[in-house]
């Protein structure tokens, strides 16, 4: 077919003057746009900001300019919503639908959530808004979920009560024990409640239940019968479950507890050396159970007497034989030991080490005598 306004060869070419015509590319819609852009029901991506600004932007139907806030009109169309502080209006329909369809993408902000989603732990129940509470302030009389659905009549019509301890603290603490306390609101006098305290060392992950008791304290401590072993300078992790007969109801609180600092042990692994510079290298390995954190090393040697000692941050230490007083001798057998030191004190010494200096006259700089 012949068309008379020539646009069916339009875009054909021609073998006899390329000039003539001009090859023309459609690029096809784009489905995806930016985070600050909108997208015109075409495809086309415009400036979030161009949206109802009074002024289409949109190539093919100026969608972008439909659906807006009208003050002098009354306001959205009818079953739509206005987008916040924009003036576009979107069906009410599309308003948290996982889906942006504001320009500003406020129809999808602060959207219920759907608490069977939430991960609360056992002890807790989740409020529309993702806020997990304990399980004892459902149908407690008391609105405590943002839209009052913890008090919703319908689920409280059979609601059981849960007891759960509450104000978990620790009231004494030292380093191979510690007591907890709690405390419970008023419950009635029928009702005889015991705890079970779990303890989970940090660390190992080893958890394991104390005795069952009816009192609102408990002191935990070593069970080495059972391998439960409370140490120094250790995180534990606590909390308590209350009993009704035979019904345990899940904790709803948790608490950190680190015993305090203990006397480290010895540092072992002493060396003691020269090398071809004649300076003396003394070196150790950390203590295996240091029971705290470690502040500083002390290397003490003798002669003299008392001994002398220097401090050291590290497990090594190098004396150099070109400071001043006092000095290591030719042929002389000195004798080293090294303690480490923590927040409870110094800790054992280590094995003892004897080295006779075989070089020049070694001098020490920073040092002092014990006692001086």
């Amino acid at each position: 077919m012949y068309l008379q306004d020539g646009s069916d060869e339009l875009g054909c070419g021609n073998q006899d003057d390329e000039s003539t015509t001009s090859r023309v590319t459609i690029a096809p819609p784009v489905s995806h746009c930016e985070l600050d852009q909108w997208r015109c029901d075409d495809g086309t991506c415009i400036a979030a900001h161009a949206v109802c600004d009074g002024f289409p932007d949109c190539p093919t139907n100026q969608d972008d300019e439909k659906n807006c806030h009208d003050i002098a009109g009354g306001g959205c169309p009818q079953n739509t919503t206005r987008c916040g502080e924009s003036r576009a209006c979107v069906l009410q329909s599309k308003w948290c639908d996982k889906s942006y369809d504001c320009p500003n993408k406020a129809d999808e902000k602060e959207c219920p959530i759907d608490s069977t989603q939430m991960k609360c732990n056992s002890g807790n129940f989740a409020c529309n808004d993702g806020v997990c509470l304990p399980l004892f302030k459902k149908c407690d009389g008391k609105n405590d979920c943002l839209n009052y659905e913890d008090e919703n009549q319908e689920e409280c019509r059979n609601h059981e009560t849960v007891y759960q301890a509450q104000g978990i603290a620790v009231s004494h603490i030292d380093s191979t024990w510690f007591e907890v306390e709690w405390f419970l609101p008023k419950f009635p006098s029928s009702k005889k409640l015991k705890f079970i305290t779990e303890v989970c060392e940090v660390e190992s992950r080893h958890c394991w239940n104390g005795t069952e008791v009816a009192a609102t304290s408990y002191k935990v401590e070593s069970d080495e019968a059972a391998h439960h072993v409370i140490s120094p300078y250790k995180m534990y992790t606590v909390t308590v479950y209350a009993k009704d007969g035979q019904k345990v109801f899940p904790p709803a609180f948790y608490i950190n507890v680190t015993t305090t600092e203990a006397e480290s042990s010895a540092p072992y692994g002493l060396e003691v050396r020269q090398n071809t510079t004649e300076d003396l290298i003394i070196s150790w390995k950390k203590p295996h159970t240091p029971n705290g954190k470690i502040s500083v090393y002390k290397v003490y040697f003798s002669p003299p007497t008392p001994p002398a000692t220097i401090e050291s941050d590290k497990e090594t230490l190098i004396i150099s034989n070109k400071q001043s007083d006092p000095v290591f001798l030719p042929g002389i057998n000195y004798t080293f030991w090294v303690t480490a030191e923590n927040g409870f004190g110094e800790g054992m010494s280590s094995e003892l080490k004897s080295h006779v200096y075989n070089g020049e006259v070694a001098l020490i700089k920073g040092f002092k005598l014990e006692g001086t």
